[in-house]
């Protein structure tokens, strides 16, 4: 399996990820391309319209975007006293393996949890990495590491180094 790091999504790609709680979209791509309403109402339909947890992973039909199905990840605003890595690794692994299983060849994450969130950029980069690379599939053939940041150099730069 390769990974990739990009910094705006691929033209083509199964699965991308989405991360957002009940309090905040920050960190979602598809609120910049105007589909985020869309997205946001499929989610809460595909979840029984049962409050959604930090670490639910819910899949949405992808829509007008050119993807199979979009992975919405819950996440919470970073907090080291809560568990945040073990958060994070949940989220990226649930990720990977519902991807796997429906038999996906390629999935984009956004450097989850990096921006509006305040996770630190090397602690998601570290568990991004560690979660991939021990990350055994049977379909998945492409991780894609989405930067989006005001300071994309130096964050890419970052991410360039798990690769």
């Amino acid at each position: 399996m390769k990974t990739l790091v990009s910094f705006l999504f691929l033209k083509e790609v199964n699965v991308p990820i989405c991360p957002w709680s009940q309090t905040a979209h920050a960190g979602c791509v598809f609120f910049l391309l105007g589909k985020f309403h869309i997205l946001q109402d499929a989610c809460i339909t595909a979840a029984g319209n049962q409050a959604l947890q930090a670490g639910d992973v819910v899949a949405t039909p992808g829509y007008q975007l050119n993807c199979r199905e979009v992975y919405h990840a819950m996440i919470t605003k970073y907090d080291a006293s809560v568990g945040a890595v073990l958060l994070l690794t949940n989220v990226i692994q649930s990720c990977l393996s519902k991807a796997d299983s429906s038999g996906y060849s390629s999935i984009a994450f956004p450097t989850l949890g990096a921006g509006g969130f305040s996770y630190p950029a090397d602690l998601v980069m570290k568990t991004f990495q560690a979660v991939v690379n021990g990350f055994e599939a049977k379909n998945l053939r492409t991780v894609n590491l989405v930067v989006y940041s005001t300071d994309q150099t130096a964050l890419a730069v970052s991410f360039y180094d798990i690769c």
